[in-house]
C-alpha cells in the first residue's frame, strides 16, 4: 500500500492485482482521519504504520520533506506523477512500487533464525518477489497485537499474501508455509514433486520430520546448552544426543540417494527446511559435522546454489556457519549473554 500525504490533502493507493484505485485521505494538524473511503481499515493501518516509525502516536508537520518506508528507500522518481507536492510518506506492504507491472503480493515477517530462513530460501529458489519486515525479537514485537493478527502464536516466521480475489491471506508455521508456496506458485515442481507421487510423499515425510523432530529436539539442545541458566546435564544430554539421532538418520538417507538430495533427482523443500538447522549445528551442542559426512558435503553443496546464498543472508547476513568457528567457551559466552532475553520472554510467555 502507498501512502502521499501533503498538509491538507493525502492519496492512498491500495494496490491489489493491477488495480489501483486512489481514494483520498483527509489530514488536519496531529492525525490523518480514518475516512479511506470504502477501506476504513487500509486507513487505520497507514495511520499506525507511520506512527510507529516515527515513534509517536500522532502525526505532524516534521512529516513533511521526509520519506519512511519497510524495506527499501524509493526515489523521488517513482512518484514523478505527483511531484508538485510538497511532501510525501511511502508506507510499502504489498509492492516497492506503484507502477510495478507484476506487484509483490508476498510480505515475509521473520528474522535470521533457522525457521525464518527456510522461506527466504524457498522464495529465492522458486524466483518470487516479497517484501521483508524484519521483526525485532529482543524488543518482543512478534508479541504487540498487530503480529498477532497475523500469526496468533506470536512466532516467526509468517507470511502475507493475497488471494486472486484481493482477500489477505495468513500463513504462519514453516512447514504450512513451505506448502503453501509450493502448492500454489511451484507449477513447474522446481522444489516440489507432482502430489500424489511417490516422491511427494517422500518429500512430505522429511518436511514433517524437520518440523516435528529436528528442529524442536535441536532447538532444545540449544536451549539447554546455551541459553539456559545454570547446568542440566540430564536435559542437555537427552536433547543433544536425540539431535545427533537425527543427524545420523539424515546422513543414512543421503549417502542411500545418488542424487546427493533427501527426496528424487532434485532438490525439494525437505531439503530447504532442514538446512537451515544444519549450519547451526555448533550451537546446538554437536562439537563437529565431520561425523556426518553425507549431511556435510550435502549442506556445503547446496550453500553453492544462488538462492541458497541470497535466501540465507535475509534479513541480515547468515552468521551460522561463522559461529560454528568459535570456540565452546566463545559460543558459551555468547549464549548466556542472551540467555536474559531467552528468561523474560520465558517468563511473559507464562503470564
Amino acid at each position: 500500500m502507498f501512502l502521499w500525504v501533503d498538509d491538507k490533502v493525502g492519496f492512498a493507493t491500495p494496490v491489489l492485482g493491477s488495480w489501483n484505485p486512489f481514494f483520498p485521505i483527509h489530514a488536519e494538524e496531529s492525525n490523518i482521519y480514518q475516512e479511506f473511503y470504502g477501506w476504513p481499515q487500509v486507513a487505520e493501518t497507514a495511520r499506525k504504520a507511520i506512527a510507529s516509525m516515527m515513534h509517536s502516536s500522532e502525526l505532524g508537520n516534521d512529516l513533511q520533506v521526509q520519506q519512511f518506508c519497510y524495506g527499501q528507500l524509493i526515489s523521488l522518481a517513482h512518484v514523478a506523477d505527483f511531484k508538485s507536492m510538497v511532501s510525501f510518506a511511502f508506507v510499502d506492504f504489498i509492492v516497492p512500487t506503484v507502477y510495478s507491472s507484476s506487484p509483490i503480493m508476498i510480505t515475509l515477517y521473520c528474522e535470521g533464525t533457522p525457521n525464518p530462513l527456510k522461506i527466504s530460501i524457498a522464495l529465492e529458489e522458486l524466483g518470487l518477489e516479497y517484501k521483508v519486515r524484519k521483526i525485532n525479537l529482543f524488543n518482543h514485537e512478534q508479541k504487540e497485537q498487530w503480529f498477532l493478527d497475523i500469526n496468533p502464536n506470536g512466532r516467526i516466521p509468517a507470511i502475507v499474501d493475497t488471494d486472486e480475489n484481493g482477500r489477505e491471506l495468513n500463513i504462519w508455521e514453516s512447514g504450512a508455509i513451505l506448502q503453501y508456496l509450493v502448492d500454489r506458485y511451484d507449477k513447474d515442481h522446481k522444489i516440489s514433486y507432482p502430489q500424489g507421487s511417490k516422491e511427494y510423499w517422500q518429500m512430505t515425510s522429511w518436511l514433517f520430520w524437520q518440523v516435528s523432530g529436528l528442529g524442536p529436539m535441536q532447538g532444545q539442545a540449544n536451549h539447554f546448552k546455551m541459553s539456559a541458566f545454570g547446568d542440566y546435564p540430564y536435559a542437555l544430554n537427552r536433547y543433544v544426543n536425540e539431535t545427533r539421532r537425527l543427524y545420523r538418520i539424515m546422513d543414512k538417507a543421503l549417502a542411500n540417494n545418488p542424487s546427493g538430495y533427501l527426496v528424487g533427482d532434485h532438490l525439494s523443500i525437505a531439503d530447504i527446511a532442514i538446512w537451515p538447522w544444519t549450519t547451526a549445528y555448533k550451537y546446538s551442542g554437536l562439537s563437529q559435522i565431520d561425523e556426518f559426512p553425507h549431511v556435510k558435503d550435502w549442506m556445503y553443496r547446496l550453500l553453492a546454489r544462488p538462492g541458497f546464498e541470497k535466501g540465507r543472508n535475509v534479513p541480515s547476513p547468515h552468521l551460522y556457519l561463522q559461529l560454528n568457528e568459535l570456540s565452546d567457551e566463545e559460543l558459551t559466552k555468547l549464549g548466556k549473554e542472551r540467555s536474559g532475553w531467552i528468561q523474560e520472554a520465558m517468563k511473559r510467555d507464562a503470564e
